[in-house]
Order: C-alpha cells, then sequence, then structure tokens
C-alpha cells in the first residue's frame, strides 16, 4: 500500500505539469446512478454508462441537470445572504478555499444512526465520521480524497458474516469495539488526467462498476476498495477501457502479508446503432505471490489491446480467465433494456455426448429494464432485474486465483449456484425521497462438507465432472425487503435524515432464519454498500 502511495503521489506532481481538462469521478451510490438514468433517458440516442464511476468529462451533458433538484451539480442558493451557516447547511460545500486558478472543497461525512433488530437484544447503530476533500488546480488536475471512521453493531446475519470473514461488506477489516460491536475504516483516493475529449486516465484506491444493473456479474462493488489503473478512449462510436487492478486475499498470508493478486480488465463497447449497445468484456485474474516465489504484475498481462486469452493460453499458464458480453436496448425516453453474460469455462463436447451439464459449464446471465416516470408519476422509477448464475463459476481449482476480492465476490454478492429476482422502485420530489427494495433468491448451498459450487473459496476437489445443476445443493429459499424513506439535508454532500425498515430471511430444510429490523438517523450517501445477501 506504501508503495503504491508514493507511485501515486509521483504521478499526481507528474500530472500538474500537462494541461487536462477538468474532470470529476460521480460517486457510485444507487442514487446518483437513478439520477444519471433520468437525466440521460430524454436524450434520442442511447448513453454511454458502462464504466462507473463515470468521469464527468466525458459527460458534459451532466454538468447543467435538467432539475433543480440534480445531485450531480451545485445548488443555486436561494438561502439569505446573510445566514452563513444556513446556507452551507443546506445548499453549499461546508468549506471552500478559491485563489486564482486553484480551488478546494471541504465536506463532512456523517452518518449517526440507530435501531432495532429482532434477533439482537441490544441496539444496532453506526457512528461515521469522515471528510471528503476535493481539489482543482486550474484546469491541470483534480483529485478527491475520502476518509470514513466507523463503529457499528449490526443485525445478527451481518455479524455472524463479518465473524465469519473478518471484514465489513464492502468496508474492509473489522476491529473488535466494546461488547458486539466493530471498529472499521476506509480511505478512498483518485487523480484523474484528460489530455483530450478522446482519452482519460485515473489513477486511484477505490471500486468500480461494470454495467448498468443493480447488480453486476462482471465487476460490481461488492467487495472492499482496491489500487487501480484505468484508462479510456473513446472514437467514433467506440468507447474502450483498460483497467489494471491489485486484488488482496486475507486467508492467505505470505510472509505476514495479505496475499495479492492482480487482475487485467478490457472493455469494448460499440454503439450498434442509436438505440442498441454492445460490450465485450474479458478478465484475466493472477497469483502475485505464494510461499516460494513472487511473481508481481506479469508484464505480459499489460497489453492494453483486446483478446487477453490467446496470450494467457500461449503462456500455457493456469490463471483464471473471464469472459463476457454485455448489451443496453434504448426502449424509449422512457426505459431501456440491459443485460449481462458471463463465461468462466465451457465444455459442451462432453456435455452433448453424455447429455449432461458438465463441471466447466460455468457462466452467468442478467436480465434487466429500468424506466422513469413510471405510471406516468414524475419522480417515479423502477427496475426489474434477473440473474443466475452456474455452479462454480468465479471459482478455480487454485482457489488463490478465484474471482475475489478481501473474502468477498468481485462480482455477485451471492457469489454462484443461484437464481435472483429484484424488483426496485425509487421516488423523489423535490428533498423528499423514498425506495422500496425486493429481493428474491434460490440457492443451492454447500452442505456437509460437499462442495456444490456456491462457495467460491470451496474449490473443486473430489466433485465430479458431470451432473452439475444449477440449485444443486441444499435448497435455499433467500428474500430480502427494505422500505427506505428520507430527507435531504444538503445535496452537495448528499446527507439525508433518513428512516429504513426491512425484513430478511433464509429458509431450508436444516434452518430457517428471519429477521425484521429498523434504523433512523443521519446519512451521508457516496457509495453502495450491499446487505443484502
Amino acid at each position: 500500500m506504501k508503495s503504491f502511495l508514493k507511485k501515486a503521489s509521483f504521478i499526481f506532481i507528474l500530472l500538474t505539469g500537462y494541461k487536462c481538462t477538468f474532470a470529476q469521478l460521480i460517486p457510485l451510490h444507487q442514487n446518483y446512478t437513478n439520477e444519471v438514468n433520468s437525466l440521460y433517458a430524454s436524450f434520442d440516442t442511447i448513453q454511454y454508462t458502462a464504466m462507473k464511476p463515470l468521469l464527468l468529462q466525458n459527460h458534459p451533458k451532466l454538468k447543467v441537470a435538467d432539475t433543480e433538484y440534480s445531485l450531480l451539480t451545485k445548488w443555486d442558493s436561494i438561502a439569505p445572504k446573510k445566514m452563513k451557516f444556513f446556507k452551507s447547511l443546506l445548499y453549499n460545500h461546508l468549506l471552500e478555499v478559491h485563489d486564482n486558478d486553484v480551488h478546494l472543497y471541504i465536506d463532512p461525512i456523517l452518518s449517526i444512526t440507530a435501531g432495532k433488530a429482532t434477533d439482537l437484544k441490544a441496539i444496532t447503530y453506526l457512528n461515521t465520521r469522515g471528510v471528503s476533500v476535493y481539489g482543482q488546480v486550474g484546469k491541470k488536475v483534480q483529485f478527491n480524497l475520502t476518509y470514513f471512521e466507523n463503529q457499528g453493531r449490526f443485525p445478527e446475519y451481518v455479524d455472524s458474516f463479518i465473524r465469519a470473514n473478518n471484514v465489513v461488506p464492502g468496508q474492509g477489516r473489522r476491529r473488535g469495539f466494546k461488547e458486539n460491536s466493530f471498529d472499521f475504516s476506509r480511505s478512498d483516493a483518485y487523480v484523474s488526467y484528460a489530455p483530450s475529449n478522446r482519452f482519460d486516465m485515473v489513477l486511484g484506491y477505490g471500486k468500480n462498476f461494470i454495467g448498468d444493473g443493480y447488480r453486476s456479474l462482471l465487476l460490481s462493488d461488492n467487495s472492499f476498495s482496491y489500487p487501480f489503473l484505468r484508462m479510456h478512449t473513446k472514437f467514433w462510436k467506440i468507447n474502450y477501457t483498460v483497467l489494471y487492478n491489485q486484488y488482496s486475499n486475507p486467508r492467505n498470508l505470505i510472509n505476514e502479508n495479505y496475499q495479492r493478486k492482480f487482475s487485467t480488465i478490457h472493455l469494448l463497447n460499440v454503439d450498434v446503432s442509436k438505440k442498441l449497445e454492445i460490450g465485450i468484456f474479458e478478465s484475466i485474474v493472477w497469483q502475485g505471490n505464494d510461499t516460494t516465489s513472487t511473481r508481481g504484475f506479469d508484464l505480459q498481462y499489460l497489453n492494453p489491446i483486446l483478446f487477453l486469452r490467446p496470450v494467457e493460453f500461449s503462456l500455457g499458464s493456469t490463471d483464471n480467465a473471464v469472459l463476457g458480453l454485455s448489451a443496453k436496448y434504448k426502449m424509449s425516453k422512457r426505459a431501456f433494456l440491459y443485460g449481462q453474460f458471463i463465461l468462466d469455462d465451457i465444455n459442451l463436447q462432453q456435455t452433448l455426448k453424455y447429455k449432461e451439464q458438465h463441471l466447466n459449464n460455468k457462466y452467468g446471465i442478467q436480465l434487466g429494464i429500468w424506466t422513469k416516470n413510471l405510471l406516468n408519476i414524475d419522480g417515479l422509477n423502477y427496475r426489474f432485474e434477473y440473474n443466475t448464475v452456474r455452479p462454480f463459476t468465479y471459482g478455480h481449482r487454485k482457489t488463490n486465483q478465484n474471482y475475489t476480492h478481501y473474502n468477498q465476490a468481485l462480482a455477485h454478492p451471492l457469489g454462484a449456484n443461484f437464481h435472483e429476482v429484484i424488483n426496485n422502485f425509487t421516488y423523489r420530489k423535490k428533498r423528499w425521497y423514498g425506495e422500496f427494495h425486493s429481493v428474491f433468491a434460490m440457492i443451492g448451498e454447500d452442505y456437509k462438507g460437499k462442495l456444490y459450487g456456491n462457495n467460491l473459496w470451496g474449490g473443486e476437489a473430489g466433485v465430479p465432472s458431470l451432473g452439475i445443476y444449477t440449485l444443486d445443493g441444499l435448497k435455499t429459499k433467500f428474500g430480502y425487503n427494505q422500505l427506505t424513506i428520507g430527507w435531504t439535508l444538503n445535496k452537495v454532500w448528499n446527507t439525508n435524515i433518513q428512516l429504513q425498515v426491512g425484513n430478511r430471511f433464509r429458509k431450508n430444510d436444516v434452518r430457517s432464519q428471519s429477521e425484521t429490523f429498523v434504523n433512523f438517523g443521519i446519512v451521508t450517501n457516496l457509495a453502495n454498500y450491499y446487505y443484502d445477501f
């Protein structure tokens, strides 16, 4: 981490000497995603939003939003000029510094909530204090740094996950704090550089998301932050992105350090027509070191050109290659269809020969629709999404090369071997907003020490080659329903007063779990944290 920050600092200093265009990353939180979708829905042609967080420099149409209540632009203040505190609290950045071409914005990150869960006698709570620093020096450099310090007590199922994996979902390593509580922290940073409207790059420590769904089967923001370098170019009808990442595996210590993994990701998106966009995805994950050697970043995978699979094959390697397709179709000025297909491995020859599904038929499918102003109600958006992933997808014979980071899946939080249906309603009117989020899934869990392909760390030892079907294992019904009502205190910080009520159940022939929870407080929403698993 220290070496990465040194390199990042060097490149930051280097970039200040070059002329570049102002660029800003739009936060990944679903509030922002919904607003981007709403703003872009009114355009005649499809807009590229597959690689998130979006770089505002590539989306000039978002700089001037068509609504007074946009989260993407700074509001014009309507507060009395003499009421400076009220003005900052409700409308502006907390602290601004402007000196010629130097601009600095500092905002607090605050989440203080308290609640109750039926399976926990004590009160649940979250206490987050942090800061966001955003800077711009002329038009040459732009950067952002966020830091969060947290203490919290969670519902029983989240508490069990944290203790089993030693990480808070999406928020990194946990430490004990008082009775049945946890202390954890997170910091993200990036520097963006855009020498022209045809090319840009982002060097950072954070998360990325590929796709237009609530979930992503290619790369999601489910896991913890990681170092990355992202380069993007656009020409003609093509958007092309190369992403280099470094992951960590806390389950395996090498010389008292977490084992490292690396990946190279290529994403090619083509506007086939004004309504249709097609994407091609490929990723290689490889083990950076083990107890006998230090491999590091394999220079062959620096290749910025699509089709890494032939390179991986020519090396005779056993690295984890994942391929994928994505599509987005604009149905109208209110709705679009989207989908993904992930291919981890395939063996059609044996499947056709024996007429049974082979172990190596590892793939996943996503289909979804997003629409705005449902039932002609302004501000009411709806998403329906279906996801299914075959057993053992994202896993690997060498478990240290599976598609995970920091003990969490890099794609879908349920891992593999499941069917899932998501319904999501969101509504916003001025500062008021509401959301109803519902997930239902059928999962084939590993059971009595036998591997059925749900656990990405299980490996494939002793698994038969044929007769592998989705939902094999302990068939489990999973449901998650949550209602959120809130009022936005400050849109620049995206800080809200919020009430949430929810229920989660997980039932099979062995056990039955059901938990209802409620929490209320002040929350700053800049990132997605997935507790619907």
